[in-house]
């Protein structure tokens, strides 16, 4: 099985995930005002925020290759080739995607506001 393979099932774990669902959990009373706002102008905070989820993304995925016995830049050489086409995994390209998009600060800003919403409306 290659790294990216086993990547991919550690990332769809229900433990990595949690870890995810936690930090939402913790810090969405940030994005409480953001609810109910169609201000384009977002906190500074936010991309503080941002920045702390990727930092634990990070170092999630280099302690699983770490363990695994990879290394981040064999882990990026496959998801390269995946992208460039270059790789005979293609079915895996589902996760490159994945990968990128959950680096994004518009995917991470969404989640934030959407576990906001969830908690206010359980508050009332």
């Amino acid at each position: 099985m290659s790294i990216l393979q086993r990547a991919a099932d550690y990332c769809a774990s229900p433990a990595f995930e949690r870890v995810f669902e936690e930090f939402a959990e913790e810090h969405a009373s940030a994005f409480y005002d953001s609810v109910d706002s169609d201000d384009v102008e977002h906190k500074h905070e936010y991309k503080e925020l941002h920045d702390a989820y990727l930092k634990i993304f990070e170092d999630r995925l280099q302690g699983f290759l770490e363990d695994e016995g990879g290394t981040t830049a064999q882990f990026y050489a496959a998801c390269k080739d995946i992208l460039d086409e270059n790789d005979d995994h293609g079915e895996y390209t589902w996760f490159v995607n994945r990968l990128l998009a959950s680096m994004e600060y518009k995917l991470f800003y969404g989640l934030m506001r959407n576990e906001a919403r969830q908690q206010l409306r359980r508050r009332k």
